[in-house]
């Protein structure tokens, strides 16, 4: 399947070989927060959408079923942690092995070297069954120029870019198993 979005806040599927459109939706409190590359993820037959709920918000994860459209769940972000946070915006990094990995902060987004990073950043992670935050890992970035989304999903860890290291941590439990330099 072909999913495509506008810089504005529509979503559209369409079949790969017969290029008929499957099905389309607007998310109405998006208007003013364009979808982009780090907020639409399909996997395993499911999409993945990140986006406020109104236009004041809160941020919100929708999984959708690929072919037909209908909302598989809803996870509303007022259950993440928010206080500190790098930026109010939520990206969906990936999803993969059952877990739907996102970060606050955009894969834009750059920390000013005059002023140094503000904030913290901070990787949740979904389950894809039903959209249940298992876990959250906190963590100061990189101080050039990280990412709340550099990080990536290897042998049933999540692993985030931390100022000091890589830390491996338990997508369910969010507890550190692992650091490397």
């Amino acid at each position: 399947h072909l999913i495509l979005f506008d810089s504005g806040s529509q979503v559209a599927v369409f079949d790969e070989k017969t290029h008929q459109q499957l099905w389309r939706h607007e998310f109405i409190g998006d208007r003013d927060y364009w979808l982009s590359t780090d907020r639409v993820v399909a996997s395993d037959g499911k999409v993945f959408i990140a986006c406020k709920a109104t236009t004041e918000g809160p941020w919100q994860i929708t999984c959708r079923d690929l072919k037909t459209g209908e909302v598989q769940w809803k996870a509303a972000a007022d259950s993440l942690d928010t206080d500190g946070a790098l930026t109010d915006r939520l990206s969906i990094v990936c999803a993969a092995g059952g877990y739907v990995l996102a970060a606050n902060g955009s894969r834009r987004l750059k920390f000013d070297e005059k002023y140094g990073q503000k904030g913290r950043a901070v990787n949740y992670v979904f389950s894809v069954r039903n959209g249940r935050l298992l876990s959250k890992f906190v963590f100061e970035p990189t101080g050039h120029g990280g990412f709340a989304t550099n990080v990536f999903f290897l042998d049933g860890l999540v692993w985030s870019k931390t100022r000091d290291a890589w830390v491996g941590w338990d997508p369910k439990t969010g507890q550190e198993r692992r650091r490397t330099k």
